[in-house]
């Protein structure tokens, strides 16, 4: 594989990897990554526990509503506070804030938030989420009565 090809590759694999919930690599990535097998990887729970709870403040605080409290995965599925979940994520993306509209997954009305941002990025996108949520709201006259879990005293 030349390295033209290499560099093509690393451009539009986690784009596509990201929109399509496949974080776990094909053939093609092994290929790759040759040493795959001998990489010492692990993860800090403790960290990803600590940006869930931040990234549960932020949300919650602003107004967003999330039906229940991630258990070991990396996302936060929210309600998207318009029906079209695809129009708030590009809302979103004016803000540089980048999420899966649950319409893709087979789940409509929802979005989600990835847990990988580092401490300031979740810190910087408050303000994004927020602006995007206000605007949606305002925009929107439906009443979404959908009863959620009570999370607010998750920690």
């Amino acid at each position: 594989m030349s390295l033209d090809y290499r560099l093509l590759f690393r451009t539009y694999l986690p784009r596509t990897l990201t929109v399509n919930g496949y974080m776990v690599p094909d053939c093609v990535t092994q290929y790759m990554i040759q040493d795959i097998e001998t990489l010492s990887i692990s993860i800090d729970i403790q960290h990803m526990e600590k940006k869930l709870n931040m990234i549960l403040d932020i949300l919650l605080t602003i107004g967003y509503k999330i039906p229940v409290k991630p258990q070991g995965t990396f996302y936060i599925l929210v309600k998207s506070p318009l029906e079209n979940d695809q129009t708030f994520c590009e809302l979103l993306s004016k803000y540089n804030i980048l999420c899966l509209p649950g319409s893709l997954c087979g789940i409509p009305g929802y979005f989600r938030v990835c847990l990988t941002a580092n401490e300031d990025m979740i810190e910087k996108s408050q303000y994004g989420f927020k602006e995007a949520y206000q605007q949606a709201i305002s925009s929107s006259n439906t009443d979404n009565n959908i009863d959620f879990v009570n999370i607010q005293n998750y920690t």
